[in-house]
């Protein structure tokens, strides 16, 4: 099973970055330690309009590990100023990645949360996970995962309407709006990042950096 820890994204985790200023934002996906050197170059690109809609809008982009390389779909995406670009793995094969790069609103990273991030995690298996910022932020919290009783058929129902909800715990600079969360078997938990000068959201038990 994946382990919470968003320096090393897998099929189970989602992020997400708002762009707030028009231009260009080139990015990288690579493995998280050619992440944290940003040693590779940036190949994928989106162009940021002036807002064009009332509301902001969310894109999605697929990564994918095709030939012992990462790559995005689409590679090239048009959006508009206070959207919001989420990237997950669809595969379950898809190794630890990362996602990076810079624009004019600065340079942004999956492997360091910082403004208007988001980073999510479905939980797959029952038991008490904490979590931590292993760049010493001093933020970190409790997520309880609590097995479905198989055996009750409206609390399988009340399982089914939770898994489409989510939960959602708010992250700004050393204040956490839930330290102690209780969830469902499956449901998953959006770390929205308001405002950090980067962050992780990693579980305690991994106590040393990703090689």
């Amino acid at each position: 099973m994946s382990a919470l820890d968003s320096r090393a994204l897998t099929y189970l985790d989602c992020y997400g970055q708002r762009f707030s200023t028009p231009g260009q934002v080139r990015y990288a996906i690579t493995g998280p330690l050619a992440a944290r050197l940003r040693v590779d170059d940036q190949p994928y690109l989106l162009q940021v309009a002036d807002q064009q809609a009332a509301e902001p809008q969310q894109h999605d982009i697929e990564v994918r590990y095709e030939n012992g390389a990462f790559t995005a779909v689409p590679p090239e995406l048009a959006i508009s100023a206070g959207d919001v670009v989420l990237w997950h793995a669809a595969q379950a094969a898809t190794p630890p990645y990362a996602v990076w790069g810079e624009g004019e609103d600065g340079s942004f990273s999956s492997t360091s949360l910082q403004a208007e991030a988001v980073y999510s995690h479905a939980f797959g298996s029952a038991g008490d996970v904490e979590w931590t910022d292993m760049n010493q932020s001093g933020v970190g919290g409790l997520i309880r995962v609590h097995d479905l009783d198989a055996t009750d058929r409206d609390a399988c129902e009340r399982w089914g309407r939770v898994l489409c909800e989510g939960a959602v715990v708010v992250v700004e600079r050393d204040r956490v709006d839930l330290p102690e969360l209780e969830i469902v078997t499956g449901q998953t938990v959006f770390f929205a990042v308001t405002q950090s000068s980067g962050m992780t959201v990693t579980d305690a038990t991994l106590a040393i950096p990703v090689r």
